[in-house]
């Protein structure tokens, strides 16, 4: 996959490749070129536009695939880091800097540059055609919704 840093746009930040630290590893973890700070407010509202922390790079994702953004694990558990909203999807056709808006459900965080907030993982992607049916096949669980296979 292409990628293209943005050190010319961001002549100041601390820009780095993302990285695979294990061979086995999913996702490719993300450097945060700028240091930044999120906190949760205490009345339940943001603040609205929410902020967008660039990223530093954009990516060239082979057609047939997506990129999701996601919080690092270890940010998350231990700091309550989360993605504004949830997951960010990168589509293959965009070009532009990957952005993230953060919020935290533990009051306060804030990072240095360099540190590693973020994941990314590509992903295979299918879009077949939408077919209107008046019906759709029958299965053994039918319309049974949340926890459907939990109860007695």
């Amino acid at each position: 996959m292409r990628i293209k840093l943005l050190k010319r746009e961001h002549p100041t930040a601390k820009i780095q490749m993302p990285v695979r630290k294990t061979e086995g590893a999913a996702a490719w973890d993300i450097y945060m070129p700028y240091g930044g700070s999120v906190g949760f407010p205490t009345t339940g509202e943001y603040p609205e536009p929410p902020e967008f922390h660039p990223l530093g790079f954009s990516l060239e994702i082979p057609k047939g695939r997506a990129v999701l953004l996601l919080p690092r694990s270890g940010v998350g558990i231990e700091h309550g880091l989360y993605l504004r909203n949830t997951t960010g999807l990168i589509d293959s056709d965009y070009r532009g800097e990957l952005k993230a808006a953060f919020g935290c459900h533990d009051g306060y965080f804030n990072w240095v540059a360099g540190d590693r907030l973020l994941q990314m993982i590509l992903i295979p992607v299918e879009t077949p055609e939408l077919i209107e049916v008046d019906e759709l096949s029958e299965t053994e669980r039918g319309d049974g919704g949340f926890g459907h296979t939990g109860r007695s």
